[in-house]
């Protein structure tokens, strides 16, 4: 289906953008079962939008964005299904990444995507906490590092921060601090307009997490 929202003129004007650099319409899919009220990927070539409920004009454009990074040669991260927080892991790593694109493009828009990603970051984190698992669980390291990194670098909710840092001050949760702090200097010299500084980045942080081996960076879209 198509968006059912009635997207301002610069949204929309974005959303033609997209289909015509990839080659094919958006599809836009309801699916309850994604985390958070949004996602965007493509689909054996084809973009797709899922959206778990009421789907909002920044919501679309944050995906809309995302869609537009990957036609663009910003590619998306590669993990296996099977492991289930490697993947959740990759997943805040792109979106941290491609933020430090997209975010001031929405706020030159007036929207304001740190202050959407504060739900999102909290939902995430009460899912890992109610899986029960020992805090410190070898294969929990990663994803709990990156929700720190998104809950300190994408969301300004001051609250929410002395609320993470409180959390991870927990001593099961050294290491996943430590990296949480080397990922968040590492991201913080991603400079955008250099060639080639996005792949380096994304390694980087994939070296950092001790992900080597189980994620890349997709070749094509």
């Amino acid at each position: 289906m198509t968006c059912n929202l009635i997207l301002p003129p610069n949204i929309k004007k974005l959303e033609s953008k997209v289909e015509e650099l990839a080659g094919f319409q958006i599809t836009y899919i309801l699916d309850p079962s994604i985390a958070g009220n949004l996602m965007s990927e493509f689909e054996n070539g084809l973009p797709i939008i899922r959206y778990r409920g009421n789907m909002d004009v920044e919501g679309v454009a944050h995906e809309l964005l995302h869609l537009k990074l990957q036609t663009q040669g910003y590619h998306s991260l590669k993990s296996w299904p099977e492991k289930r927080f490697t993947s959740l892991a990759a997943l805040i790593l792109l979106n941290v990444v491609q933020h430090h694109i997209i975010f001031p493009i929405l706020e030159g828009w007036g929207f304001n995507p740190k202050k959407q990603e504060c739900a999102g970051t909290q939902e995430l984190l009460l899912g890992l906490l109610e899986l029960k698992l020992p805090l410190d669980t070898p294969c929990l390291c990663p994803p709990f590092a990156m929700l720190y990194v998104r809950g300190m670098l994408d969301c300004n909710d001051t609250d929410l921060h002395h609320c993470f840092i409180s959390f991870f001050d927990n001593k099961l949760l050294v290491r996943a601090r430590e990296m949480a702090v080397s990922l968040i200097n590492r991201i913080k010299l991603f400079n955008k307009i250099a060639p080639g500084e996005y792949n380096s980045t994304l390694n980087d942080c994939i070296s950092i997490l001790g992900l080597a081996g189980d994620i890349e960076i997709a070749t094509h879209i």
